[in-house]
């Protein structure tokens, strides 16, 4: 699995995990269900080195579906742009976007290890979050990754609510944090 795939299947899950938590005690099991056309959201990292940014947009919404639109920017190398439509007529499920990433048979197993409410400071703005450390396992073509993610969530951030994510993957640390949001 190449190091974007990898990535990309972290982050889905990431935000997959943040959305469906009942961290909010929200009965809805697609947090999609409430996104508008226009709805952004924005992180950053730094990784190995370069600042990567991922913006999400929700580019097109109807009874059915939702498109969001991914783009991610490693430096100042943009990787090509990917249009998801999310079904809002039944729960968010990360597997089946992971194999709509080009990620066929890809087995995911989470658990969670902890969870608590917490505040954080990201961008100069404190968040009260509802904190949740999962353990992940990946097994894709004969390859077996685990992570733990730690996610901070937070209801007034839009799309999947996520705040910043910490991982732990294959000896790599990874930290996402939000870096705005807005509404067009």
């Amino acid at each position: 699995m190449s190091l974007r795939s990898l990535v990309r299947v972290l982050l889905l899950l990431a935000v997959w995990m943040a959305a469906t938590l009942p961290a909010h005690a929200q009965a809805d099991d697609n947090p999609y269900r409430k996104a508008k056309v226009g709805q952004w959201v924005e992180y950053s990292s730094d990784f190995g080195g370069q600042t990567m940014t991922m913006r999400q947009t929700v580019t097109a919404k109807d009874e059915k579906f939702v498109t969001v639109k991914t783009e991610m920017k490693m430096g100042p190398n943009a990787m090509p742009a990917q249009e998801q439509k999310i079904s809002l007529e039944e729960p968010f499920d990360p597997a089946k976007m992971a194999r709509n990433q080009n990620i066929p048979n890809a087995k995911i197993e989470t658990k969670q290890l902890d969870k608590s409410e917490d505040k954080i400071e990201v961008g100069g703005k404190t968040y009260t979050c509802t904190r949740v450390k999962i353990q992940t396992n990946i097994e894709v073509s004969g390859q077996k990754i685990e992570s733990v993610a730690t996610i901070w969530t937070n209801p007034d951030v839009p799309l999947s609510g996520m705040v910043r994510l910490q991982t732990e993957t294959m000896g790599q640390s990874f930290t996402m944090d939000l870096k705005g949001f807005g509404d067009k």
